[in-house]
């Protein structure tokens, strides 16, 4: 029997499993000014600070270091901001697209300033609160470096983010990481255990199936953050439906009970832990049925690969659906923008219907997309892109009207490339409305 054919664990001693939830690693993440003669002033950066709507200092101190505790939404939080030396990581993932002048900065910049801070419960709110101090401090930025999730953020991005009042999306908290040996690859993640969790990883992926087992590891890893759920090792977690009407529930086992059946040498064994992914990571299993569960017999993820190509659907909280509704109801004047501007339209919305009452859950809707026929101020109409699954006497090509607060997110195709509520950073240079 194969290493991953089976993992069974009932004959561990249940003080031996790994709890889920660990103690939160602090987040660093680091802001690259356009001019670094700002990082001289701390002082300046308090008073900053103070200008933070829903922000209120309870206390500070500055030596080499500048601390500040502060109350942000009823929760307290101490971070630590000092200047450091930089050089661009060259492995780190660029998230978001960047200007001639904003690149040359990022890799000239020698300095810039490091914030040091540990998230509280609420896990989204802090990563915002942290983006939203940086900007305070260093409007004027070429971008921001996470150095706990290991990614490269644009600075156009942070300004917009630091003055919505929606939180970023949960896979800001953390990146995807794919390492590759001929065949063969390692997803793994970075940033979870700032979030009170263990990393995530898939071993022995393949370069034909990663990118569905990375739609597999990033539900998992969306789910442990928006909906605060933290599994221990063996439990099991529902994070949606693949092939016809099968559900995919899946769990982890401790990376050290798994590479010690691997050899020394393999891709994501013993060798690639010397520097890291060494403590408090867990390798992804799936449970095929309750009875499997009820055993703790487990198994790869990759004994799912032909169901993972039938259009799976990953489980959104209902928390993640109302934030995105959120943010593409607060972007929505880039959208308006857009429509005036693009010579041949093709502009999406999805709208959240209601489903038949027996398909009834706790969000109650299907969310389904439209293309858009005519964009008003008020109202949309759009064809229907696509059937439904829950919706009864809904067809594909169906036209439709909408009031617009009832859309919950939406895209334009244009000459720069698909512009979504997210990315609308984009659209803050005069050159990018030229290209449109």
């Amino acid at each position: 029997m194969g290493l991953f054919e089976k993992f069974s664990n009932k004959n561990q001693r249940l003080e031996d499993l790994k709890k889920g939830k660990i103690e939160k690693v602090p987040s660093y993440v680091m802001a690259i000014p356009k001019n670094d003669i700002v990082l001289d002033d701390l002082e300046l950066m308090v008073d900053q600070i103070r200008k933070i709507e829903g922000l209120t200092i309870i206390g500070k101190r500055i030596n080499n270091i500048l601390t500040v505790v502060f109350k942000y939404k009823n929760l307290e939080y101490s971070v630590d901001i000092f200047v450091e030396d930089f050089q661009l990581p060259p492995l780190f993932r660029i998230t978001h697209d960047f200007g001639d002048e904003e690149v040359e900065i990022m890799e000239g910049a020698v300095r810039g300033l490091l914030t040091r801070m540990t998230f509280s419960e609420n896990k989204m709110d802090s990563f915002h609160i942290q983006i939203k101090l940086l900007y305070a401090m260093i409007p004027e930025l070429a971008g921001v470096v996470d150095f706990s999730a290991e990614k490269i953020l644009s600075g156009k991005w942070v300004e917009l983010t630091a003055k919505s009042n929606v939180h970023p999306a949960p896979s800001y908290l953390y990146t995807i990481q794919a390492v590759t040996d001929k065949n063969e690859v390692w997803l793994h993640t970075h940033g979870m255990n700032r979030c009170g969790s263990i990393e995530l990883e898939v071993l022995k992926s393949d370069k034909i199936n990663f990118n569905n087992h990375y739609e597999v590891l990033a539900s998992f890893a969306e789910r442990m953050i928006t909906d605060n759920v933290t599994i221990d090792e063996g439990e099991a977690l529902y994070i949606g439906t693949i092939g016809s009407n099968q559900d995919l529930v899946v769990t982890w086992i401790d990376f050290k009970r798994v590479i010690k059946k691997m050899k020394r040498s393999a891709l994501g064994g013993t060798k690639d832990r010397i520097d890291g992914h060494n403590e408090n990571s867990g390798i992804i299993f799936v449970y095929p049925t309750e009875e499997d569960y009820n055993i703790k017999k487990m198994v790869h993820i990759s004994q799912f690969n032909s169901l993972l190509n039938q259009n799976p659907v990953f489980m959104k909280t209902t928390e993640e659906t109302i934030r995105m509704q959120n943010l593409a109801l607060e972007r929505i004047p880039f959208l308006h923008k857009l429509w005036k501007a693009i010579d041949e339209k093709q502009v999406l919305i999805k709208v959240g219907m209601k489903v038949n009452e027996e398909y009834n859950s706790s969000d109650n809707k299907e969310h389904i997309w439209f293309e858009v026929i005519d964009l008003g101020e008020k109202t949309f109409r759009g064809i229907l892109l696509q059937e439904a699954y829950y919706i009864t006497n809904l067809r594909k090509g169906d036209e439709f009207e909408f009031p617009i607060e009832e859309l919950t997110d939406w895209l334009a195709y244009t000459k720069i490339g698909t512009i979504k509520p997210d990315n609308v950073y984009r659209l803050l240079s005069i050159e990018a409305w030229c290209e449109i």
